[in-house]
This record gives C-alpha cells, sequence and structure tokens, in this order.
C-alpha cells in the first residue's frame, strides 16, 4: 500500500495526464461512431431555426424538428440536447431569411443529427483521437520505463552492505 502511495505520489502529473487522454480518445471515438451512423442511416428532412447568433467569423444555429409528433433538436453523445451548430456564413443568412434549414438525422437516434450537407470530415474527432493515442502510448511507455527502473533496483543488492559481509 505504502509503495502504491509513493508511486502515485511521485507520478501524479502522469496519471492525470494519462486520464485526459482517455477522455479525449473517449470524445473523439464517440462523436466519431456518431458522425459514422449519420452518414450510414441518414435521413434528409427540414428543420426549424429557433436561434441565431454570431461570435467572431463563427456563424451558428439552433434548430428543432419533428418526427412522429416529438420535437428534436440536436444533441451529442453524452446527451447533451439543444446544441448550437456552425453553419457557413451565406447558410447562416439565408437561414435568417427562410427561418429553416437542411438537416440530417440518424434514422436509428434522430436525436444525432446535424446540418445538411455534412461538413467535410471530422477532423476534431479524428485528431483527438490521434493526440490522445500518442500521449497514452508516451506514458504508457513511461510508466513501464519507472517499473522496469524499480525491479533493477529492488535485484541489484545493496553494494555496500554485501561487502560489510551482509546478505
Amino acid at each position: 500500500m505504502a509503495s502504491l502511495l509513493l508511486f502515485l505520489k511521485r507520478n501524479w502529473i502522469a496519471i492525470c495526464l494519462l486520464l485526459c487522454a482517455i477522455l479525449l480518445f473517449s470524445i473523439g471515438l464517440f462523436e466519431s461512431i456518431a458522425y459514422r451512423s449519420l452518414s450510414a442511416n441518414g435521413i434528409i428532412t427540414k428543420a426549424h431555426v429557433t436561434e441565431w447568433r454570431q461570435r467572431g467569423n463563427d456563424f451558428q444555429i439552433k434548430y428543432s424538428f419533428a418526427i412522429n409528433s416529438k420535437q428534436i433538436t440536436r444533441s451529442d453523445s453524452f446527451g447533451r440536447t439543444n446544441l448550437w451548430s456552425d453553419l457557413p456564413k451565406p447558410e447562416w443568412q439565408l437561414s435568417i431569411t427562410s427561418k429553416t434549414i437542411n438537416v440530417i438525422y440518424d434514422s436509428t437516434n434522430p436525436s444525432n443529427s446535424q446540418p445538411y450537407p455534412l461538413s467535410k470530415g471530422q477532423l476534431f474527432d479524428l485528431s483527438a483521437c490521434i493526440i490522445a493515442a500518442s500521449i497514452s502510448l508516451g506514458l504508457v511507455i513511461y510508466f513501464l520505463r519507472i517499473k522496469r527502473q524499480n525491479t533493477q533496483q529492488v535485484a541489484e543488492p545493496d553494494r555496500e552492505h554485501v561487502a560489510q559481509g551482509g546478505e
């Protein structure tokens, strides 16, 4: 127990980084799976734009659409609902006048939706997975190196103690 506490005390930064990397990898993986499912099972429909906002060069909307009399808004893999969606400026301006937007939703999970056409790839999701995997690999190598050093220290007898006739 004492050796575990000592290990945690000496390596708390690396352990925190590993946990963050695992979280980042999970987010990227879940979002990538949702995107692939949306691409495979997508149905295009009209949605009513409920809010608009501009933050610098980012143009965003919130929208809702109905399926079987149930109002659906954009959500993510973690259950957050009524999320903002980015749009290119021309589509954002058009949505202000038309008050509608084309969206694609996953027929197996309608809350998985995005403005249509889909953006080119999911760079953040892929980047998150690659960065997290790289950090995790580096930390695993770091922990294995520490373990090897600790094993060598235990295996090597105390030279001064041996020289004095001890075992």
